[in-house]
């Protein structure tokens, strides 16, 4: 791609690596260039230790992208616990003088929205699980493997505790776009809980809604990048696909 092209840095869900994002690459959106991030604790960094603090997170994030990003406009899409890492990435980026051009957030409450902590204080792993499924809908097959859990509990705890105990520490909104994402039949974060991500922005607010569960991403990754490249997105579109 060309080096005025967007970089799109996308950063999954809890316990999910850039693997998330492997077909977006293959995707023909001009002028977006999709970059999955890789954080401690998963795939090429597998041993390295993850993080369980977000602002920690960021901080190491924005210090190793920066060659990367250079003098380049960037975009930046997260799902449920990536969208907070990237909300706070896009402020961390903005006083860095880095031309951000829009912020989605996918499956996410607002970061004012209150987090209780109900899965970090489980000792036992399948209870953890359980209950994570229970709250998220969701349950990686890999951890019905002994020996795959054993090596992905740490990470998946790790990013369970960035969640629940994340603190907003600058309650002043972005000056950049956002676009609120959810999945239309997703039973974990609501149509009002997106909404709410309007308050965190001085400009332009939209959202989308595409067929499926708090899950959805996998099946919509197209329509997905184009909403980077989109700067008239209709709010309540959801026939981007």
């Amino acid at each position: 791609m060309d080096d005025i092209s967007t970089l799109l840095l996308c950063v999954p869900h809890a316990g999910a690596g850039p693997a998330v994002f492997k077909k977006w690459s293959g995707y023909d959106v001009r002028g977006i260039e999709p970059h999955p991030v890789l954080l401690p604790g998963r795939e090429q960094k597998l041993f390295d230790e993850p993080h369980t603090d977000i602002h920690a997170a960021v901080a190491d994030i924005s210090q190793e992208l920066r060659p990367l990003i250079g003098d380049r406009p960037v975009a930046l899409f997260g799902h449920c616990l990536g969208a907070l890492v990237c909300f706070e990435l896009t402020r961390r980026l903005r006083s860095a003088g880095v031309a951000v051009t829009r912020l989605i957030v996918s499956g996410s409450r607002a970061p004012d929205q209150l987090r209780e902590r109900l899965l970090t204080g489980i000792v036992d792993d399948e209870r953890f699980l359980t209950e994570l499924e229970r709250s998220v809908g969701y349950r990686a097959p890999a951890m019905d493997d002994p020996e795959m859990r054993e090596l992905l509990m740490p990470t998946l705890r790790a990013d369970v505790r960035m969640d629940e105990e994340y603190r907003l520490d600058d309650k002043t909104p972005l000056d950049i776009p956002i676009t609120a994402v959810r999945g239309a039949e997703d039973e974990i974060v609501s149509a009002r809980d997106i909404n709410a991500w309007r308050s965190w922005t001085t400009a332009d607010f939209t959202t989308v809604e595409f067929p499926g569960g708090h899950m959805y991403v996998g099946e919509h990754g197209a329509a997905l990048v184009r909403l980077a490249a989109d700067s008239q997105v209709v709010t309540g579109q959801a026939d981007l696909t």
